[in-house]
């Protein structure tokens, strides 16, 4: 196991980096804005990459970031993933330590950026800062799949359980990293769709034991997709899961489960086979459950998979 070097120093040099797509980020950036000129000696830039939306309303207003100071937008002409985008940003950036944020939360902690530097230390090479789900004030709890999903991921998921196992609670929504370790691990560019590669990145950083902290400086999540939106997204991340099972076989829970019910395999893809359109009914309806997309997912992910590939999972560690 390759022990990862760490510098003697921590610069207040820090660039700002968003990825987005069909969405409008002008209101964070003009946020972070704000923070980072009241902050005595610091050096800053915040670069948006756009990877070639097609909204021409989130494209016009985004094109604003570039009208602020240390701000620059930067127009992709084709698509390049979840994962190549954020690799793009890091070589694009000037400063020692990088902060990704996602496109679509909110920062409302009016010491956001001061409590990231303040965690930056000799000893720090990636910092997660968290995020807290809330729902806009027109839509109810018990309506919202994703805002069900997430609320029940953050109750589970307080600062201390991550630290427990820090490469498995890895997302990449919120979280900061020095250039040089963003450089040398990298996002796995295979990762082009909606799934998994935050969780892959944890495992790339695992295996050269980069250190992670993590700390209470969480964003807001409030745009929330409909549910047939986010089902569809859940059922491509499923796909992107059975593509790198044995990459991610220690890394994920619901392929743990599939391995665990050995004897009952074909069981839990009959149920799902039969009960497949209920399912899905409720979970696009307007009180979906928890427990069915739970089923539904493993249902779903051992459709995808064969015996022989499930099989496998034991004897091929990523």
């Amino acid at each position: 196991m390759q022990h990862y070097r760490k510098f003697v120093r921590v610069n207040r040099n820090i660039s700002i980096l968003i990825p987005t797509y069909n969405d409008l980020c002008l209101t964070q950036v003009k946020t972070l804005c704000e923070q980072a000129n009241k902050i005595p000696r610091l050096t800053y830039e915040i670069i948006v990459m756009d990877d070639a939306s097609t909204d021409p309303c989130f494209i016009r207003q985004n094109s604003t970031v570039n009208e602020l100071p240390n701000c620059r937008l930067v127009r992709n002409k084709k698509n390049h993933g979840r994962a190549a985008i954020r690799n793009l940003l890091a070589e694009m950036a000037s400063y020692e330590y990088l902060i990704f944020l996602d496109s679509s939360i909110e920062i409302e902690n009016d010491s956001f950026l001061e409590i990231y530097l303040n965690a930056m230390t000799p000893e720090s090479d990636v910092i997660c800062g968290g995020v807290c789900p809330e729902l806009p004030t027109n839509q109810s709890a018990r309506s919202c799949l994703r805002y069900l999903y997430e609320h029940n991921y953050y109750a589970r998921h307080s600062v201390d359980c991550q630290q427990t196992e820090p490469y498995k609670s890895f997302r990449t929504t919120n979280f900061a990293i020095r250039r040089q370790t963003m450089l040398e691990v990298r996002i796995d560019e295979r990762f082009r769709r909606f799934g998994y590669e935050d969780v892959d990145f944890g495992r790339r950083l695992s295996l050269r034991a980069v250190p992670i902290t993590y700390i209470e400086n969480p964003v807001v999540y409030r745009k929330y997709e409909t549910n047939a939106a986010y089902l569809e997204k859940i059922d491509i991340s499923l796909q992107t899961l059975k593509n790198f099972e044995i990459e991610l076989c220690d890394y994920s829970q619901l392929v743990q489960t599939a391995r665990r019910l050995a004897i009952i395999r074909p069981a839990v893809r009959l149920f799902h086979s039969i009960f497949c359109p209920l399912e899905r009914l409720n979970l696009t309806g307007r009180h979906p459950s928890l427990i069915v997309l739970n089923a539904y997912k493993l249902g779903a992910f051992l459709s995808l998979c064969t015996e022989k590939q499930i099989e496998q999972y034991g004897n091929n560690k990523g």
